[in-house]
């Protein structure tokens, strides 16, 4: 039996400062002790003002990570990276040469990445995984 390909998809990782960034490295790291094929989309690290830049594509852990452009800043800065980041990961699962069986993604950022790699997922026929974190105010508006 073949082993299981999964993509985790978040806008932080090792190693940005938010925890889930370091948090996702032990669950990637997890994963592919246990077997599975991993790889991981990612943004470059941008607190700290961005000073631990990393290669586009690295092996951590023994799984794969991919770093994508993403818009770093406050503002209206992180309002384009809330739509961008999305977009930029939905077409880098787009232009995959091999589908995982399995796309996750997290709450970060809000919402809008989980419809576009949801979409992306859909499109490619793999299975999809929303990894619901912290609840955030807009949850509520689109549930009513």
């Amino acid at each position: 039996m073949p082993s299981p390909q999964v993509l985790a998809v978040h806008r932080y990782f090792w190693p940005d400062a938010p925890p889930y960034a370091a948090m996702l490295r032990n669950i990637a790291g997890r994963w592919g002790r246990d077997g599975a094929d991993v790889a991981v989309v990612t943004a470059q690290p941008s607190y700290r003002g961005g000073q631990h830049k990393r290669p586009a594509r690295e092996a951590i852990d023994g799984f794969q990570v991919r770093r994508v452009p993403a818009v770093a800043g406050k503002g209206a800065r992180a309002a384009v990276d809330l739509v961008a980041f999305p977009l930029t990961v939905a077409s880098a699962i787009l232009s995959l040469r091999s589908a995982p069986d399995v796309v996750m993604c997290s709450t970060v950022p809000q919402v809008t990445l989980g419809v576009a790699t949801a979409a992306a997922a859909r499109a490619r026929g793999e299975s999809f995984v929303y990894h619901c974190m912290d609840l955030h105010p807009e949850i509520g508006r689109l549930s009513w």
